[in-house]
């Protein structure tokens, strides 16, 4: 009908489904720049391996400082020459002296990385398990959390350098995680380390996120191992 023709009733229907029209996509565009900005506020950067975008989570109490060049740099030097760091988290406190790195005694850290020869290859669920037994053959010990003593009592008993496993788990069936302690030497006095390892199938990629800090006592793997569980966890979520 013309619009000439057309009665006043039919033309405020009209306008009013335009109106009802303009705010669902109005509200809709709200929602899904909330969403936008929600997401965007979990992710520190997004890094790049294999032709996979990594999306790097933001985490309370650390920073990604892997775009420093000093850290950068150090990063790169301890690294296996074989292996590519994507990411370098320090706790806030380091991050405020990021660019003396190098000269830091520095703790509560952890990287992501992954290994450059199988950069360009998709790993499936089978593959990857086979990998996870491979892994698991690079650890020494039984797994201490079968031991009635207290890792305090066996500390002694660690080989300088070698990861000592403390306990395997797998976090879902895309993860497996090594609980580790480490004996290592600095300036003629010995350190004990714990480190977290778990090995990560994110986007058809398997990534590695380690997780350091000094062991104190026995209480000081619970939280570390806590700890390498949320990071681990909020990085498969923001990649999911």
């Amino acid at each position: 009908m013309d619009l000439l023709y057309r009665s006043d009733h039919e033309i405020r229907i009209d306008h009013y489904l335009c109106l009802m029209k303009a705010t669902y996509i109005l509200i809709t565009f709200l929602s899904l720049s909330n969403v936008i900005y929600s997401q965007s506020n979990d992710i520190e950067r997004i890094a790049t391996y294999g032709g996979r975008d990594i999306s790097l989570p933001e985490y309370d109490g650390m920073k990604e400082a892997y775009m420093i060049p000093q850290v950068k740099a150090h990063a790169d030097t301890y690294e296996d020459p074989r292996n590519e760091v994507i990411a370098y988290y320090l706790n806030d406190e380091d991050y405020k002296q990021a660019e003396n790195i190098d000269g830091l005694k520095y703790q509560d850290y952890f990287k992501i990385y992954a290994n450059k020869e199988i950069a360009s290859q998709d790993i499936d669920k089978e593959y990857f398990d086979s990998l996870k037994d491979i892994m698991a053959q690079q650890f020494s010990g039984s797994g201490w959390d079968e031991v009635k003593q207290s890792v305090q009592e066996r500390i002694k008993e660690i080989e300088i350098g070698k990861p000592n496993l403390i306990k395997k788990y797998d976090l879902n069936e895309n993860t497996q995680t090594y609980l580790c302690v480490i004996k290592i030497s600095s300036e003629e006095e010995y350190i004990d380390l714990i480190m977290v390892l778990s090995i990560v199938l994110i986007k058809d990629k398997m990534l590695f996120v380690a997780y350091y800090d000094n062991y104190t006592d026995d209480d000081s793997i619970i939280s570390s191992e806590n700890k390498s569980n949320m990071i681990v966890n909020k990085l498969i979520k923001v990649n999911s």
